[in-house]
C-alpha cells in the first residue's frame, strides 16, 4: 500500500500482482503435495528411485544423478 501511497504504483499492479503471486504459490504448493504423494506411494521395489537433479547452491547450480537404493 505504501507503494500506492507514494504514487509509484497503481492499485490494479498491486491487485494484479497479488492473484498471480498467488496462483503461482498455490500451483508450487500443488505440484510439491503431488510430488510427496507419488514418492510415499511408491514401493520399495519400484525400478524409478533416481534421477537427475538441479538445484541451487552457495557457489551457482548444481547438477547431478541419484540412485535411492
Amino acid at each position: 500500500m505504501s507503494r500506492t501511497l507514494d504514487r509509484r504504483h497503481w492499485f490494479s499492479d498491486e491487485v494484479l500482482g497479488g492473484l498471480f503471486g498467488y496462483a503461482v504459490g498455490k500451483e508450487v504448493a500443488e505440484r510439491s503435495r503431488r510430488r510427496a504423494q507419488r514418492s510415499s506411494s511408491q514401493s520399495k521395489d519400484d525400478d524409478d528411485n533416481g534421477g537427475f537433479f538441479l538445484s541451487p547452491g552457495i557457489d551457482g547450480i548444481n547438477l547431478g544423478w541419484q540412485r535411492t537404493f
